[in-house]
């Protein structure tokens, strides 16, 4: 189970359903496309369907992910120091008219946001499913790898013969001048291209004397076409794809596509070549007659797609279409928007980014603005005035700071600035003091009814006191059987402080308050904002005086220099990002 869960870590089942629709929908547009497109080149039909292939390798995430990451390198300007403060003044002057959004959460509301919770049986179930299923595709495709190398490796090379003069024939005539290795197996093999960066025409031994001259060379300049294309290093693409989305239909379809448009488009090669039609076609019907073919989906061969319609196909004589300059334009057009849309959705939600630029524009303050006075909240939100300071203006000095943006801030609470005095909690672990009185000295522990046990004056409630109003209590019960007694409280072990947090981040759950914990600080705990979180929408829930109070953190306004929101966390918040 816990290597299930790092793989739920890794790959969240969310990311991975948007995934597999977007490349779902996209491998509907290019079969749409390649519809439209059935009276021309099948090597443009081929090329959409290996981008069908390769978009189940590429999620959109990634663009999106540079687009977030350009909006906020990109979003600095260059503004007078004093526009600065009087930007400051502004926002806080704005921001002390805004509204309190502070509130008791209903049921139905922002609680509902939670996050992704532990990987249950369900979500395990099919995790391991998938990576059995990968496994033996991968060891499937791995032994068929192996059965074929083993067959190759009897395989001999060919310097001389009619076969090397063919290629050599065809080479000149096609205008492929590279080298190209030609060996020869006694193994039941049809004529086929193996290898990627070093490919090697492999022909079956005495295919010279069934084929003559004419057919030969069909059959050779069809396997040099698969070499020019590098139609083995897109399959090698699509068997990965294959292996990790063994459980879509649609990829194994695409697959089978991918081998009909590839053959077809080699076809048309060799009949563009001057190839004779009858020709090409009794050689590839006598490939099939004599020898067996041997599968593989890394393999490019002759004889590969429906066979029949293949034959039809090369014996009708039919004007592949042109793709006019329009319909490029169009092609070129949708895919720069396939490219660029996500890296713009990435820029506008990045915070930072160009969701700023599209907030109001404010008035710009004259270069000498008079300061306004500055306001402090009030333990109950009001908010006092106090007295200006004056200083003289300064000269002008450019400086890079953020652009401010025009976002709902709430209020933080009160004594946001200084720490409370520690409170003392059922499981707070005490020892308890008594100076010249080693019978009253002794630890105690908080019990969940938020009392202790003091020798001579019985419970006292402990719960909601700071140490030093408890050691006043105890000072002044036992004041009653002992003169002056001196007591000293000291928390020895302090309880567990935690703070909840759920919704759109890595590893949403509970984490210890230690220290001065804030709002930014446990969300980089958190392991940071997934994919698609609304950052500027990050409630914090606290109980305060028997109700429960709403605070709001916008992370886009914490970098423009809003920090007063990331306030300090309190035991029992509950952060949400939705």
């Amino acid at each position: 189970m816990r290597f299930l869960e790092m793989v739920v870590e890794l790959i969240p089942a969310a990311a991975l359903g948007n995934h597999l629709w977007q490349s779902t929908l996209f491998a509907g547009a290019c079969g749409l496309a390649a519809l439209l497109l059935k009276q021309h080149k099948a090597s443009i039909r081929y090329s959409i369907w290996l981008a069908a292939s390769l978009k189940f390798l590429f999620p959109l995430s990634i663009l999106i992910g540079i687009g977030a990451y350009a909006g906020e390198v990109t979003d600095v300007r260059v503004v007078p120091r004093e526009w600065l403060v009087a930007s400051s003044a502004s926002s806080a002057s704005s921001a002390v008219s805004r509204q309190n959004v502070a509130q008791p959460p209903t049921l139905g509301g922002d609680l509902a946001l939670t996050g992704p919770s532990e990987p249950g049986l369900g979500q395990g179930v099919l995790i391991g499913g998938w990576l059995i299923g990968a496994a033996i595709a991968a060891i499937w495709v791995s032994l068929r790898r192996l059965r074929l190398r083993m067959r190759l490796g009897k395989a001999l090379a060919l310097n001389e013969g009619r076969a090397v003069e063919a290629l050599r024939r065809v080479q000149s005539r096609y205008g492929y001048l590279n080298r190209v290795r030609l060996a020869s197996s006694d193994v039941g093999v049809e004529p086929g291209v193996f290898g990627i960066v070093r490919p090697v025409l492999l022909l079956p031994t005495g295919i010279t004397d069934r084929l003559t001259e004419d057919q030969l060379e069909t059959i050779i300049a069809h396997e040099l076409c698969h070499i020019r294309r590098r139609d083995n290093l897109a399959s090698v693409f699509h068997v990965i794809v294959q292996t990790i989305f063994w459980f879509h239909p649609l990829v194994w379809w695409i697959g089978s596509r991918l081998v009909a448009e590839r053959e077809r488009s080699c076809d048309e090669d060799v009949v563009k070549m001057g190839m004779d039609r009858r020709v090409y076609a009794s050689a590839i019907l006598k490939v099939c007659e004599f020898y067996l073919a041997v599968p593989s989906a890394v393999v490019s061969r002759v004889t590969g797609s429906n066979l029949t319609t293949r034959i039809e196909d090369i014996m009708t004589p039919h004007i592949s279409l042109e793709m006019g300059s329009a319909r490029k334009f169009l092609m070129a057009c949708a895919a720069l928007a396939f490219v660029t849309a996500p890296v713009l959705f990435g820029m506008t939600t990045a915070p930072g980014g160009m969701s700023q630029q599209a907030a109001s524009v404010t008035s710009v303050p004259s270069p000498r603005p008079a300061v306004a006075p500055t306001r402090t909240a009030g333990p109950a939100g009001a908010v006092a005035p106090q007295t200006p300071s004056r200083q003289a203006p300064r000269p002008v000095t450019p400086a890079i700071a953020p652009q401010p943006r025009s976002v709902s801030v709430a209020t933080p609470p009160a004594q946001q600035e200084s720490r409370t005095d520690y409170e003392l909690r059922p499981g707070d672990e005490l020892e308890i003091v008594v100076w010249k009185e080693s019978e009253l000295t002794r630890r105690s522990i908080v019990r969940p009814d938020g009392k202790i046990g003091i020798p001579l004056i019985g419970d006292v409630v402990a719960e909601g006191l700071t140490p030093m109003r408890l050691q006043s209590e105890i000072q002044d019960g036992l004041s009653r059987f002992l003169a002056e007694p001196k007591v000293t409280i000291l928390v020895s072990a302090p309880r567990k402080v935690k703070v909840a947090i759920q919704g759109a981040v890595a590893h949403p759950g509970d984490y210890s308050l230690e220290g001065r914990m804030t709002v930014l600080r446990l969300l980089a705990q958190a392991g940071g904002f997934s994919e698609f979180a609304k950052r500027d929408q990050v409630s914090i829930f606290r109980e305060e005086a028997g109700a429960v109070r709403r605070y709001l953190f916008d992370y886009g306004a914490f970098l423009a220099g809003n920090f007063d929101q990331n306030i300090l966390l309190r035991e029992d918040d509950i952060v949400i990002v939705p």
